[in-house]
């Protein structure tokens, strides 16, 4: 088993008990370099991998923060052992209550 935790999980609940973990997320302030951000990315598709493998899922959502910045993957068990890790979106929140309107147009 793999001791490190990811910053954010989201778990589907079932009753009062969490069944399964559905999607990983990994935070890092805006000025965060390259080499920081590679290795949360890295560490969202074992996290992803993981847990399709453990759940008998067939795809697993992840999401990167950095900053005001929001990156949505997904992983997906394409056939036996061989597993796909693509970008799904990106999106920006508002810096400012200025730019929520902006946001929801």
């Amino acid at each position: 088993t793999r001791t490190q935790r990811p910053d954010a999980m989201v778990s589907e609940i079932k009753g009062v008990q969490y069944a399964k973990c559905i999607a990983y997320g990994e935070a890092k302030a805006v000025n965060t370099d390259i080499h920081g951000k590679g290795v949360d990315l890295v560490r969202l598709a074992v996290f992803s991998k993981d847990c399709i493998d453990v759940n008998k899922l067939n795809h697993v959502v992840a999401f990167q923060i950095v900053g005001e910045n929001v990156t949505f993957y997904i992983k997906k068990l394409q056939a036996e052992d061989t597993y796909v890790f693509a970008e799904l979106a990106q999106i920006t929140f508002p810096q400012a209550i200025s730019d929520v309107k902006l946001f929801i147009d």
